[in-house]
């Protein structure tokens, strides 16, 4: 009989260490997942955000494409011909093979028409003047986000000069 009850506790036993191993990993794959939660790194007003502001938010967007984690930027502000303009930056993972890029948004307003394009940028940075630039996006070459100077239009440049 003891045989038994030894018998009928190692098996209640084994069946609790697999209980137990099913839910440690279930926990440890929620828990895993949440990394991959894309960041927002904020919205821009090119022409009312301070320096302090922009400068967390170019931070944490140049921080996540160096580690190539998935995170977004948002900026306001007019194109060099003075059209309100929307840009949308997000980080893309292009594995081993691609590395990682920056999917770029333009959405411009003119009236009652609205144009949408997008492009895929190769790099980021900043430059002496601390504005963001975005190297490589295509027909755009290079796209530079800067804040206005008091009075001034806010901007984003978009260089046809070769890197």
């Amino acid at each position: 009989m003891r045989s038994r009850t030894l018998g009928y506790v190692g098996l209640m036993l084994a069946i609790a260490f697999v209980a137990a191993a099913c839910i440690a990993t279930t926990q440890t794959r929620t828990l895993a997942d949440t990394s991959n939660d894309p960041t927002s790194c904020g919205t821009i007003d090119l022409a009312t955000s301070s320096s302090a502001d922009a400068a967390r938010a170019f931070n944490c967007f140049s921080a996540a494409f160096t580690s190539c984690r998935q995170a977004t930027l948002y900026a306001n502000g007019h194109d060099d011909a003075g059209l309100p303009t929307a840009y949308t930056f997000a980080t893309v993972d292009g594995g081993d093979d691609h590395g990682c890029s920056i999917s770029e948004l333009v959405e411009k307003q003119s009236g009652t028409q609205k144009t949408t394009d997008s492009y895929l940028c190769r790099t980021v940075g900043k430059d002496k003047d601390g504005a963001l630039v975005f190297g490589g996006c295509g027909a755009q070459k290079d796209v530079a986000l800067r804040l206005s100077a008091s009075g001034s239009p806010s901007s984003a440049t978009a260089s046809a000069a070769p890197h």
